[in-house]
């Protein structure tokens, strides 16, 4: 405690006195009293230690069939680029060929990376700030104008600072390829930074070591959360649970953080790693190496955010500074092996809700998870690489004629039944005719009579990823070849992207804002910034309406070079 006045002073000091004055059996009752309270800390930590533990390994067991979807997404999406022994293929028309060493066409990849390049140019094809926000309509006093200008420009630039759009654009390829984006924001939790002081009357600068509380947006890899089960739309998730792989240097570097509790995390590092913790990502660890080594020897931190009692906050004194809506208030909780490193109550007053945002590319109707674009794409993918590998097959079988033989009419003269230019056979019945010694035969090619059924499944493949190539610039065989046609298909390319990019405008960039400028109007230390305002996303609308600016300024551009 600092203190900075004589009153403080004065209401400390009598405290001292009484002591002073105590007996030594008041000394011991209060001794007592003290180690009771403790004891009582003590408990309550190990309770919500246990309960949060408890809750991650339940929820790690009620979710394999989401895990599998998710590492069909990833085979699916890396293609030939995943191990071998990961892939897994179907049967195939000519057994006896090695599947892994088969050509495959990847046209999963190329529709996920148009999906993401459209939706980040939906979101940040005018510029990196896809919000704003205007005074609201009961204050259009000119004070209150200039305040929320200013309070824009402070949002924006912590956004710009937590690396907002890097952010959107990770959630933005997790929802395309494994169906869900995870944003988590903001935060105040803390990051260490560091610092030069100079010392006094030298030319010397020394390193210090200091917490800095801007708010952080964070992109949340989805296999390391796990929410509430109970519920399927993230507005309603009660708690969640955020995992965290450490090293030891990285839990030893949290012990110079004011925020997290040194003792605990001294007494989680005496302890080695769970080993058995490790196994919770083996499957994830394979996606495209088969590498053991990647989450070994790390402690296994656990970020809880949800409701904790009154009564336990009350025990901890922890005090709240808003009336809750029951008896239990949003907290924050990081458990390790049994240990509570850090609580906190939640960064926004009064929200009741989680700090993450969630956004699905295709819902799934008993999740929050929902599906990626490679496991809607999953037959048309399968299709494409059989209808491939028969052209292949049938190329290959009728290049060159195809040979019958009666072994004991004819040999080698090089002992080699390869056949080679320039080869000598012997004949070893003189009474037996060539002709029926050796007979040459060429396979029908029908290639032609398959590629129609690959193109098929191609066009397949846009109906069910409603991804059209067109909308990359690139030629697709549903789109005819009249100016007319391509530009009434260019015009309609991408509307249901603008669907998708609707839809995060309404699960991710609106809550996030709203939640940003909350932030901001309760721990903001500026009081020239605040006031009441409403928060405006424009992505889509801006970009669509800068294409159609582009479009007729080039109409114009053609018309005025040719008057």
């Amino acid at each position: 405690m600092n203190i900075e006045d004589d009153s403080a002073l004065a209401l400390i000091t009598p405290v001292e006195e009484d002591i002073d004055e105590m007996s030594e059996e008041e000394l011991e009752a209060l001794a007592e009293a003290e180690a009771k309270e403790i004891e009582e800390r003590a408990e309550i930590m190990q309770t919500l230690a246990n309960s949060i533990e408890s809750k991650f390994l339940h929820r790690c067991g009620q979710r394999a069939s989401k895990e599998s979807q998710w590492l069909e997404s990833a085979r699916l999406y890396y293609g030939k680029l995943a191990i071998s022994d990961y892939i897994t293929k179907g049967e195939t028309p000519w057994e006896g060929r090695h599947t892994s060493e088969r050509p495959d066409i990847n046209i999963v990849r190329s529709k996920c990376s148009i999906a993401i390049a459209q939706t980040v140019s939906m979101q940040f094809g005018t510029s990196n700030k896809n919000w704003d926000i205007f005074p609201s309509k009961d204050d259009p006093a000119p004070e209150n104008v200039v305040s929320c200008g200013l309070m824009s420009d402070v949002m924006e630039t912590q956004l710009d600072q937590s690396k907002y759009s890097l952010q959107c654009r990770k959630a933005m390829v997790d929802r395309v390829v494994i169906g869900t984006g995870i944003l988590k924001g903001p935060l105040s939790t803390g990051r260490l930074t560091r610092a030069y002081d100079k010392l006094d009357g030298t030319n010397t600068w020394v390193p210090t070591v200091s917490v800095d509380y801007a708010p952080v947006l964070e992109r949340i890899n989805p296999w390391f959360f796990y929410p509430d089960e109970t519920q399927e739309c993230t507005d309603a998730l009660e708690d969640s649970i955020e995992t965290h792989p450490m090293s030891a240097l990285e839990l030893k570097k949290l012990m110079k953080h004011e925020g997290f509790r040194a003792d605990a995390i001294a007494e989680v590092l005496e302890q080695a790693p769970q080993e058995y913790r490790s196994t919770t990502w083996a499957d994830f660890a394979k996606m495209s190496e088969n590498n053991p080594n990647l989450y070994k020897n790390k402690y296994l931190v656990l970020e809880y955010h949800g409701p904790i009692t009154k009564t336990q906050l009350a025990k901890l004194e922890l005090e709240p500074a808003y009336d809750s809506i029951n008896e239990e208030y949003y907290g924050e909780v990081w458990v390790c092996q049994g240990k509570v490193i850090r609580i906190e109550l939640e960064a926004i007053e009064a929200s009741f809700r989680i700090p993450y945002y969630i956004c699905n590319w295709e819902k799934d109707p008993a999740s929050v998870f929902g599906f990626g674009v490679p496991l809607m794409m999953a037959d048309a993918q399968r299709v494409v690489n059989e209808s491939w590998h028969m052209i292949l097959d049938n190329s290959s079988m009728s290049s060159g004629p195809q040979v019958a033989m009666q072994k004991n009419l004819i040999e080698p003269a090089n002992g080699k039944w390869e056949l080679n230019p320039g080869q000598i056979w012997y004949l070893t019945d003189p009474q037996a005719n060539i002709q029926n010694a050796i007979q040459f035969f060429n396979v029908p090619n029908v290639s032609g009579q398959l590629v129609p059924i690959l193109n098929m499944a191609q066009g397949f493949a846009e109906e069910e990823s409603c991804i059209p190539l067109i909308a990359a610039g690139l030629t697709s065989p549903e789109v005819g070849d009249t100016a007319t046609g391509q530009l009434m298909m260019r015009t309609a390319s991408t509307t249901l992207l603008d669907f998708m990019s609707e839809d995060w405008d309404d699960n991710m960039t609106q809550p996030i804002i709203e939640n940003w400028y909350a932030w901001n109007m309760q721990n903001n230390p500026r009081s020239d910034i605040k006031g009441v305002y409403t928060v405006d996303v424009r992505t889509s609308t801006e970009y669509k309406n800068k294409q159609l600016h582009i479009r007729d300024l080039e109409k114009l551009s053609v018309e005025s070079a040719q008057n």
